[in-house]
């Protein structure tokens, strides 16, 4: 299972409610994710929905979660005619995953619940830029070295105009050289080093019906 979305639950009996466990003896349970039959003590019950599954499905379904940026995470139950709308609580993701993912995604969350939020791109330090795009020197309070609110790190000791007009004199300068070495494919148009064999063209020339 390489995708997230990979670990939501086809329910098969449509009997089983939420905070029930499956099939399995009074010692056991079967989670209905991996769909192994495991000890009690490997059970995990989301707090607000009370769908149960094995605390390693669910750990790694949040650890995925994180990882691809999604901070609201919810509930994978599906039954025949229902999924599960409920989102996972803060208090089972703090239970569940490493500090170090933990602090990954309390700084996510915050970054998008915060429009003005940004991310310092020498420490990872969060915090509130109030002058916003009007505004885009920042100086992380963490660390103290400044960055861009637009462009984060990618102008260190120049202003927004001064980084911007130089991209625009580069992408001239590249769009010389291009129309200096190359020239348009007669088949497509696409661009062709002048000393090489056009593309579609010489390929399909020869071709009859």
């Amino acid at each position: 299972m390489s995708r997230a979305h990979s670990f939501v639950v086809e329910v098969e009996d449509a009997a089983v409610s939420p905070g029930t466990r499956g099939e399995g003896s009074p010692s056991s349970f079967l989670c209905r994710v991996c769909y192994e039959e495991l000890p009690l003590a490997h059970a995990y019950s989301l707090r607000d929905c009370g769908h149960e599954f094995c605390a390693t499905c669910v750990q790694r379904y949040l650890e995925l979660q994180i990882c691809e940026g999604h901070v609201f995470p919810k509930c994978f139950y599906r039954g025949e005619d229902v999924s599960c709308p409920k989102a996972i609580a803060e208090r089972d993701i703090h239970a569940l995953v490493s500090k170090e993912l933990w602090e990954k995604y309390t700084r996510f969350k915050f970054n998008q619940e915060n429009a003005n939020a940004r991310q310092c791109p020498f420490c990872n330090h969060s915090q509130v830029h109030p002058g916003g795009v009007s505004s885009p020197r920042c100086v992380c309070a963490a660390c103290s070295r400044e960055f861009c609110f637009v462009h984060s790190s990618a102008h260190v000791g120049e202003t927004c105009a001064q980084y911007e007009n130089k991209r625009i004199e580069e992408d001239a300068l590249n769009r010389q050289v291009i129309s200096e070495i190359s020239q348009p494919c007669p088949g497509c148009g696409s661009d062709v080093e002048k000393t090489g064999w056009a593309c579609c063209f010489v390929l399909t020339a020869g071709r009859t019906g």
